[in-house]
């Protein structure tokens, strides 16, 4: 009987569960989104308060309200990376609509809307891409979208790689850890001269670097891949406090899925018969192979409500090294372990008094002379 009860609590413990976390809504944090902000004016220039602003997402249709102040300015953060269509309204006043509106990830975009005396019914529609300069801070970054990540060459697939595309930044050689992989294989970066320690890397504001501040890169040194980043900035001066990091932030967000089914499937791969012969290489080139493959899918769940994004990937990475092991020849083999000792470790070492010891050239007192140390004794 007590089992029975037991068991019915468990599955009435999931089921709640399960629709608390299907009732759950995404929360974004300011970093991951962007920030739309701007001035409502009239035909002369007075500011026009309590007019109705609306900003809607043109591939998920989700839609971000607000009203403008007394002195007629607006502000709409926390809203998704992509295209909006925003449109103010005022009793009054003929509507103003602005089409196609591009938000980055991190960015804060500047919209100025006049509005002409007219019935609320009538419709003015302004297609104009919003300023790309930054007015609104002093940051100093570099923007990295799909296009770029998915027609640049890249050695593994690792949008990390892409990093190196900001000014002032540079890839710097690991240390022996990193050869073994104790730290992790992810590459590191200097950033103006900066030491490679302290960067934050963030996705979808949660950061990806492990215990020994090393990047997201596995046991390949490889990361998500390209084809799971929506975008990223590199952050390299003069940035917010809210990224936190030590020299510099790169902020990426992650692909999302619309309410339009789309799907790609790619082959990258390197092979040995494309490959030009090395100086160290014998007659045959040694055989190498690598097959980076894989595809994504997205669409909607329930339209204009839920979404969904699948990415896979699979990399199959034989191949044949070329190695130069040094071996003693028969002569070195046939003498005695002595014969390899330096030459300066077989002199008769003299007794450490008769050492000499450099003094500095200026008189010091008594108390500050340096004394040889009895041979009894240790430095």
């Amino acid at each position: 009987m007590r089992s029975d009860v037991s068991v019915r609590i468990l599955q009435a413990f999931a089921v709640v569960s399960l629709l608390c976390g299907l009732s759950t809504t995404r929360l974004h944090g300011q970093a991951a989104t962007a920030t739309l902000q701007g001035n409502i004016t009239d035909a002369t220039g007075a500011a026009v308060p309590d007019a109705s602003i609306q900003a809607k997402n043109v591939n998920t249709a989700a839609t971000q309200t607000s009203r403008s102040d007394s002195q007629g300015r607006f502000t709409l953060s926390n809203l998704a990376v992509g295209d909006y269509e925003v449109q103010v309204s005022k009793q009054g006043f003929s509507t103003a609509v602005r089409m196609g509106v591009t938000l980055t990830v991190g960015s804060q975009s500047v919209i100025d809307f006049a509005l002409a005396v007219g019935q609320q019914s009538q419709t003015v529609t302004v297609e104009a891409a919003t300023s790309q300069v930054e007015t609104t801070n002093a940051t100093v970054g570099t923007l990295i979208g799909q296009q770029q990540m998915r027609e640049l060459p890249l050695n593994g697939r690792n949008f990390e790689q892409l990093i190196v595309l900001t000014p002032g930044v540079q890839t710097i050689a690991g240390n022996a850890f990193l050869s073994t992989g104790f730290q992790g294989r992810a590459p590191e970066y200097s950033v103006a001269g900066s030491r490679p320690t302290g960067q934050a890397i963030l996705l979808d504001d949660e950061n990806l670097q492990n215990f020994w501040s090393k990047g997201m890169g596995s046991v390949m040194g490889t990361s998500l891949g390209v084809e799971a980043i929506g975008e990223f900035q590199t952050l390299t001066n003069t940035y917010s406090a809210q990224f936190g990091g030590n020299g510099a932030v790169v902020n990426a967000v992650s692909r999302s899925g619309t309410n339009a089914v789309h799907g790609s499937a790619y082959e990258f791969f390197r092979n040995d018969v494309l490959d030009a012969r090395s100086f160290f290489d014998p007659h045959t080139i040694p055989e190498y192979r690598q097959n980076q493959f894989g595809g994504t899918v997205g669409g909607p769940i329930k339209k204009d409500k839920l979404f969904f994004s699948q990415i896979t990937k699979a990399c199959d990475w034989p191949r044949a090294r070329v190695k130069f092991p040094t071996f003693p020849v028969a002569t070195c083999r046939s003498l005695p372990p002595s014969a390899f000792r330096p030459p300066a470790s077989r002199l008769p070492r003299p007794p450490r008094s008769q050492i000499p010891w450099r003094f500095s050239p200026l008189p010091l007192p008594s108390w500050a002379q340096r004394q040889p140390i009895p041979d009894s004794h240790k430095p």
